[in-house]
């Protein structure tokens, strides 16, 4: 019998011992083993993150709530099955145990996540559309949203809102926070004005916020004063431009195409009809000129003043490739609501469609057989489509950062894009996603890149100052007094083939040409300018003197 016995005693004491291993592991009861911090790679891989909300599934007891991450800390409540939980900071490895800092029916405490393999926490209400936004980066207010940003205190809609929202003309600079609960998407996030809190990214389907670039307003470069120098010869130097002649009343809109040496006077090139004309483009090799007439395009080849017409068919002339053997046209589809771009081969009369698209707009040209073209998709983001006319291919390259608030972007030579967003100008480099602030005044009216791609001219400023950048040291030159100027520049700005001469138009309609470091003062081109208005009505030769 005494065998017997201790034999049941024995029986008991390895069945207490498997009891408590079995009630640890389920978290059931403490121990009197000390706690050991661990990595959280010692620990089974988390389903959770911070503000995340989760509950204990279905079918599995309660979980305890302690106020340590330990199986030593005390016991102060208990999360019933299906119950939310609100997931706030951690996680922490210890004894084998990954465990989060959480509040549930408003006790606030530490429960686990895992042990070994099972799961005690699933997640819930975390059915958001992937992200558009980047962690460290910004976001512009949906420009179908019309109301200011709400900024709350948590990641939550019952949570109190901030003392003010934000306009919704401010940009919000993002930090890493951010999370999907209660199907929403949250950002934590910085504006403007001082504001912080969290904003919502997609409530459901529908999307409040969209990426835009991440511009700090301090972040720009230093202006200089220009060198006063002689000014540099004007010889070979020749404008095309479009322009209502002196002898017409300014009630006839007759509008007739130049050509213009800086030393010398101007020269009607075009027809004596009264038919509208706009888009002046020289050859690459300076010899012709191409512009619109009414619905046809009219090549002006200028050592014999012979005329050639070719019909677009309602298109619009966009230029000429770089070997001058393709014109580049585009045409609106008011039914499909996109546009259509070709290019007609002029040595065979060819017209051939390439690409179609929402909002195109030519870009550069990569080569004498490839083009790129700026596209706006429906959803308000930017993609850049490379366009091989031979054989004829067409491959898109979405942008990192885009918002339906960039506006006026130009591509540089090397394929930089320079854009204004609010009343910044910025470059985003296209290989490594950066960008960087180049101006920041209260307003920027135009812009254009010099044909080296190193500096950009702008007429800024609400005294409306042309300024010329250099793109790497941002050290910007005014071409005129900042302050006290009688000049008021307008558009259109251009560049001379070299970059040492820029154009641009007086408010009273002269026509000014200046040297583009500032070192001289800018001169009188033509007195009574009151033609074209757009940059593609004037254009200086892509060349020398011939």
């Amino acid at each position: 019998m005494q065998l017997n016995l201790s034999s049941i005693t024995i029986g008991k004491r390895w069945l207490s011992t498997i009891m408590a291993c079995v009630c640890m592991l389920l978290l059931g009861m403490a121990t009197a083993t000390t706690a050991t911090a661990q990595s959280t790679e010692d620990c089974a891989p988390t389903r959770l993150e911070p503000w995340a909300q989760a509950q204990v599934p279905d079918g599995q007891g309660t979980n305890r709530i302690r106020n340590e991450p330990s199986l030593n800390g005390a016991i102060m409540g208990e999360i019933p099955v299906l119950v939310p939980v609100d997931i706030l900071e951690g996680p922490t490895c210890a004894d084998g145990i990954l465990w989060w800092e959480v509040e549930a029916r408003g006790e606030r405490g530490f429960t686990a996540e895992v042990a070994g393999d099972e799961y005690f926490l699933e997640r819930i209400n975390n059915d958001c559309p992937p992200s558009r936004l980047v962690p460290g980066g910004a976001a512009f207010l949906d420009e179908l949203n019309v109301r200011d940003v709400d900024m709350y205190r948590r990641p939550r809609l019952e949570a109190p809102f901030e003392p003010t929202a934000t306009s919704r003309r401010n940009t919000l600079y993002l930090t890493d926070q951010s999370v999907c609960a209660q199907d929403t998407r949250w950002w934590r996030a910085d504006a403007e004005d001082g504001s912080s809190g969290w904003v919502i990214e997609t409530q459901q389907q529908a999307r409040n916020l969209n990426p835009a670039p991440r511009l700090e307003r301090d972040d720009f470069g230093v202006i200089i004063e220009p060198v006063t120098a002689p000014p540099p010869a004007v010889d070979g130097y020749v404008l095309a431009y479009i322009n209502e002649p002196p002898d017409i009343p300014f009630s006839v809109e007759v509008p007739e195409v130049f050509v213009h040496a800086l030393d010398g006077e101007p020269e009607r090139i075009s027809g004596n009809n009264i038919l509208f004309r706009q888009d002046v483009y020289w050859s690459p090799d300076g010899t012709r000129i191409a512009y619109e007439e009414g619905e046809d395009l009219v090549i002006i080849t200028l050592e014999d003043m012979t005329r050639q017409d070719v019909e677009l068919y309602g298109a619009r002339f966009q230029g000429w490739s770089p070997d001058g053997d393709y014109l580049v046209w585009n045409d609106y589809n008011e039914t499909l609501e996109v546009y259509k771009w070709g290019v007609i081969d002029l040595q065979t009369g060819d017209q051939i469609t390439l690409a179609d698209g929402d909002r195109h707009a030519l870009a550069r040209w990569v080569d004498a057989n490839t083009f790129e073209l700026m596209n706006r998709t429906e959803d308000g983001s930017f993609a850049v489509a490379t366009v091989t006319i031979d054989p004829r291919t067409v491959e898109a390259e979405p942008l990192p950062i885009w918002t339906s608030q960039i506006d006026n972007w130009a591509f540089a030579p090397d394929g930089r894009i320079a854009f204004e967003f609010g009343d910044q100008l910025a470059l985003l480099d296209r290989e490594t996603g950066t960008v960087q602030t180049l101006f920041n005044l209260e307003r920027v009216d135009e812009y254009a890149w010099s044909p080296t791609g190193d500096h950009i001219a702008v007429i800024a400023g609400f005294d409306d100052i042309p300024f010329v950048i250099d793109v790497d040291s941002r050290e910007t030159t005014p071409l005129l007094p900042v302050n006290g100027s009688r000049i008021r520049a307008r558009e259109p700005l251009r560049w001379s083939h070299d970059g040492v001469f820029v154009v641009y138009r007086q408010s009273n309609q002269a026509l000014l040409v200046q040297p583009a470091d500032g070192s001289a003062p800018p001169t009188v081109l033509v007195e009574e300018y009151r033609g074209g208005v757009f940059p593609e009505d004037i254009r200086f030769r892509p060349v020398g003197e011939q």
